[in-house]
């Protein structure tokens, strides 16, 4: 017998292991190579070089610049950050709030009504797009808009809180062996 229940994907750490770190080799005669952790906080970037020779390889220095990229993710914390860039204001936002849009919509099924509403936009913990309405006849056009504001910073708030979580635990994974 089939079961009903859809699957949703597991909540991973980020894909990319190396996440806020680059590797830096000099051509010539690999004289310097390095790995350096870059980690940008709203205006402020902290960045810390780790040399192989310092280290004493190139896999001893990764380690060493996970460890210390991961304390730094932690002590200064991912929630702040996600909110303050995910609330930048483009250029193009009409509404003075990003994720937030007032929207007229033609109704299929009726060419002369018009539908009006405020509509919040969010991407949840799986990196599903995700929206709301508030229709704008049935809650005025300031409280609709009220709403879909509300709305989406309810939900940014939840989903970097579940995000911030995933930093709080060490990475296990081993560093693959041709590094």
């Amino acid at each position: 017998m089939k079961s009903n229940k859809i699957n949703k994907p597991q909540l991973k750490k980020p894909v990319n292991l190396l996440h806020n770190i680059r590797r830096y080799e000099k051509k010539e005669n690999n004289s310097y190579a390095a790995w350096l952790v870059c980690v940008q906080r709203t205006h402020h970037e902290t960045k810390k070089p780790f040399t192989d020779a310092a280290y004493g390889g190139k896999r001893k220095a990764l380690q060493a610049a996970i460890s210390y990229r991961d304390e730094l993710l932690a002590e200064i914390g991912t929630v702040e950050h996600l909110l303050w860039y995910k609330t930048i204001v483009r250029s193009n936002n009409t509404s003075g709030i990003t994720g937030v849009y007032r929207r007229e919509k033609i109704d299929k099924r009726s060419p002369n009504s018009l539908s009006l509403y405020w509509e919040a936009f969010w991407r949840n913990e799986y990196g599903a797009r995700c929206s709301r309405c508030f229709s704008i006849p049935l809650y005025g056009e300031f409280e609709a808009k009220q709403m879909a504001i509300a709305e989406r910073e309810h939900q940014l708030k939840r989903v970097c809180a579940i995000k911030e979580s995933y930093w709080h635990i060490p990475h296990n994974q081993k560093v693959k062996k041709n590094l």
